[in-house]
């Protein structure tokens, strides 16, 4: 019963580590984008934390109640926004979240984990699992940054292709 009980918290205290780490990851990834937009001169409606039900909103923030995931919500065809702009605002996530992981990178050698016993997390751990979040992000599919960047490339390139052909139309 014992090693029961100390299964249960250990499995416990993982996935508290995940979650707060996730939650901070989102919360970094998606200011990322939302600095990016704001730099490429569009428009955000609302910057979505985590999904599910609203549990808190402050302005244009909202904090969802699962706190994996999360969205800028914003005008994504306005004609400002080039392929170019897109595909910086698509990756502009995770490079928020590797310049933040860079900017705190000195804490990552040498320094003990975090003063709380429960978690015992390290900045080693913390930095491990944004990374492995932020490489599963750019996968080419569904609603992830990878299939954003992607469809902006392959823009870019018919884009190129259109110029070419109309070069070589006009001699």
């Amino acid at each position: 019963m014992n090693n029961l009980l100390e299964g249960l918290l250990v499995c416990m205290q993982s996935l508290m580590k995940w979650g707060i780490v996730g939650l901070f990851s989102v919360t970094m990834h998606e200011m990322g984008h939302a600095l990016a937009i704001i730099f490429c001169k569009g428009r955000i409606h609302r910057i979505n934390i985590g999904s599910g039900w609203e549990m808190l909103r402050i302005n244009k923030l909202s904090l969802r109640s699962f706190w994996l995931g999360g969205m800028v919500e914003w005008d994504a065809n306005d004609p400002k926004i080039t392929s170019r702009k897109l595909i910086f605002i698509a990756l502009s996530g995770v490079g928020f979240n590797y310049s933040v992981g860079l900017c705190f990178g000195w804490l990552i050698f040498g320094l003990p984990p975090l003063p709380n016993q429960l978690f015992n997390l390290s900045f080693g751990e913390i930095y491990r699992i944004i990374l492995v979040l932020d490489l599963l992000n750019l996968a080419p599919v569904g609603h992830l940054d990878g299939e954003v960047v992607k469809l902006g490339i392959q823009e870019l390139i018919s884009q190129r292709r259109s110029k070419q052909i109309q070069v070589t139309d006009s001699d």
